[in-house]
């Protein structure tokens, strides 16, 4: 087998025979890894101070623990039939049905990288400049794409792969985060930040917004769990993985919401928004 036809990953729509690759531990990761990202937190940043923190938290940890539950049982299906999810929707609504479903999933999965590649890009833009003074935008976004497309080629063993150090990597940044805020500033007075009416953001839209960005990744749940090696693993790596970096993400992003308030720092969504927002709150207020 020459070079070029090893590094290309050998997915197919048909069953995968090659055996079932994922762990525990790389199931967990998978989720985690796919969870913990800027999108995740600026949907944790719409949810204070509309609500209190902790009502934020417990919608988050509530409407998380349901709404995952559709998740995996799709996955599950996944990881039983070794099919990937485009495939299994002929089984509802035939061949012609399901080709239309796949091209209206593919426009959805295209438009997201397109945006994952943009962030990818801002946030690599913005932390170049602050380093060197060196600022390219367009740049770095095709680098960010061009570098996810690699990893695809690969296949799921290629994300497996990546995603495990990904999943490391987030985790450690969230700890540094985290203990940085609390170096700096009073974090625990979040939990008596009065509620105020910003972004129109009630007790039931807050619950749809979580359950929604759990069914956000349902088209995908058998593509990623047709390789987990077990049912358990199935369902446990992905509920546990999902849970808890939707909590981490959008905790983060509930807190740096509330404190960035707090010190009186600009509440937008414009280019360097979220990114502006993580750096600040990680220095000491001015």
């Amino acid at each position: 087998m020459s070079k070029s036809s090893s590094f290309f990953g050998q997915d197919t729509l048909s069953p995968n025979e090659a055996g079932h690759s994922l762990g525990s531990v790389g199931t967990f990761a998978l989720w985690f890894g796919a969870n913990v990202v800027v999108t995740t937190i600026l949907t944790g940043m719409l949810l204070v101070p509309d609500l209190r923190f902790t009502t934020a938290i417990t919608v988050v940890l509530i409407g998380s623990l349901i709404g995952a539950i559709p998740l995996l049982l799709v996955g599950l299906m996944g990881q039983r039939t070794r099919l990937p999810s485009m495939v299994l929707t002929r089984r509802a609504y035939g061949p012609a049905g399901s080709k239309l479903i796949s091209l209206v999933n593919t426009g959805v999965l295209i438009a997201w990288s397109c945006i994952q590649a943009l962030l990818a890009g801002m946030s690599l833009d913005y932390a170049v400049d602050a380093t060197i003074g060196y600022s390219n935008l367009p740049l770095f976004v095709i680098l960010s794409e061009v570098a996810v497309l690699l990893i695809v080629l690969r296949g799921h063993l290629g994300i497996e792969r990546v995603e495990r150090w990904a999943a490391m990597a987030m985790a450690i940044l969230t700890v540094v985060v985290l203990y940085q805020l609390n170096q700096h500033y009073a974090v625990f007075k979040l939990f008596a930040m009065p509620i105020e009416t910003r972004s129109g953001i009630t007790l039931g839209v807050a619950f749809d917004i979580v359950i929604a960005t759990a069914f956000s990744w349902i088209s995908l749940a058998a593509d990623y769990n047709r390789n987990c090696k077990s049912d358990k693993i199935a369902i446990w790596g992905t509920y546990l993985g999902y849970l808890i970096a939707t909590l981490v993400a959008m905790g983060l992003g509930a807190m740096i919401s509330g404190l960035s308030i707090m010190y009186g720092l600009e509440q937008n969504m414009t280019r360097h928004a979220c990114l502006q927002t993580l750096v600040l709150v990680c220095l000491p207020p001015w």
